[in-house]
């Protein structure tokens, strides 16, 4: 077996540099949004210009943080109702694949996380990009149903 990279982290909290993009994982990291250098860091990380992406169950992550008030957000169907109350202060939208609030983009699910990446590729880089991602993923994009 080939292996294409070392995928072991170089960088830890502490001492990460600014990035374009901040992925926030599913799966119920629930320690994740209450940790203070965390949350430290991803708001460092909005404040100088980054794209935060929330995939799943991470837009919970993200309302614990308190990253989402004021802003129209989405999760899993699943764990829409939790995140009514996790992110009060937000506006939860449902049937839709991802939701782009400025510098916040919430995916619905795992799957939609693609959706929602092309998307930001084709806000930082532009179609041809998105297209050409799309194409080398063999994925077919539909993001007629997103907001």
């Amino acid at each position: 077996m080939q292996v294409l990279g070392d995928y072991t982290p170089q960088f830890a909290v502490s001492n990460a540099p600014r990035c374009d993009v901040v992925i926030i994982p599913g799966s119920f990291p629930k320690d994740l949004g209450r940790d203070p250098a965390t949350i430290a860091w991803v708001n460092s990380q909005l404040v100088g210009g980054a794209t935060t992406l929330t995939v799943c169950t991470g837009a919970l992550v993200a309302a614990e943080m308190g990253i989402l008030d004021g802003r129209r957000v989405t999760t899993s169907h699943g764990a829409l109702e939790m995140l009514k109350k996790h992110a009060s202060n937000a506006q939860v939208v449902t049937d839709t694949l991802f939701v782009d609030s400025g510098n916040i983009v919430t995916a619905a699910g795992t799957s939609t996380g693609i959706d929602a990446a092309l998307h930001i590729v084709e806000r930082m880089l532009g179609a041809k990009s998105a297209a050409d991602e799309r194409e080398y993923l063999e994925y077919k994009w539909g993001p007629a149903n997103a907001l």
